[in-house]
């Protein structure tokens, strides 16, 4: 099942069914509008805030990724028998995500605990895909980031692992426990070149994380 997508000759949008992306003014460079052609103010703020980290074409990419989601979510069966949609709460969400990946974007899907004990989904891309899944969890990272930021979502970001941080901060202490137990002293600054520096022991904070395809 693929998404419709098609370009609009000299209006300068991008049209996924019900939602789309024009070029504003000044103050709105970029406005998303709904089906019934009013805009949308969550997905509207989330395309001007981009503008303060990537380029014009990146924008309409990433925002081209979350439209296309939103739009398949309100014509999916499962999605709108749960009501899901891109401000339910994270537990929602992430069904919602999954539901997309593996329907819509032909994806297969795991769920699995990674390395460090967190229950992560870890997505390999189908060989006919059309979806760009790694632009696709960017993009609803940062959008869940601004909403958050500007206090138009008011739940934890659903493409961060709540547990990581906590998980993180142990480990941290059981390395610097670790250290001063062999050598009677705390772990010396990374720069110095005595101990190795904790930040080597890389933690992912994301729930989504794909497969052959770093993200």
């Amino acid at each position: 099942m693929n998404p419709d997508r098609r370009h609009v000759p000299g209006k300068g949008s991008f049209v996924a069914q019900g939602y789309r992306l024009i070029s504003g003014g000044d103050a709105w460079p970029y406005m998303v509008l709904g089906g019934t052609g009013v805009p949308d103010a969550p997905l509207s703020l989330f395309a001007r805030e981009l503008q303060h980290s990537l380029s014009p074409a990146s924008i309409r990419v990433y925002v081209r990724e979350l439209l296309v989601l939103a739009n398949w979510a309100s014509a999916d069966p499962v999605s709108l028998r749960n009501q899901w949609h891109l401000l339910a709460p994270p537990e929602q969400l992430r069904h919602l995500i999954r539901e997309y990946l593996t329907v819509g974007a032909d994806c297969k899907v795991i769920v699995r605990p990674d390395t460090a004990g967190l229950m992560v989904t870890h997505i390999e891309r189908g060989s006919g895909t059309r979806v760009n899944v790694r632009t696709l969890l960017a993009a609803l990272k940062r959008f869940y980031e601004v909403l958050i930021e500007h206090s138009l979502y008011p739940h934890p970001n659903p493409l961060v692992q709540e547990e990581a941080a906590a998980i993180q901060e142990r480990v941290r202490r059981a390395y610097r426990e670790a250290v001063r137990s062999a050598e009677g002293r705390f772990p010396m600054p990374g720069v110095s070149g005595v101990d190795p520096p904790f930040d080597r022991l890389r933690f992912s904070q994301n729930y989504f994380r794909s497969i052959r395809d770093e993200w």
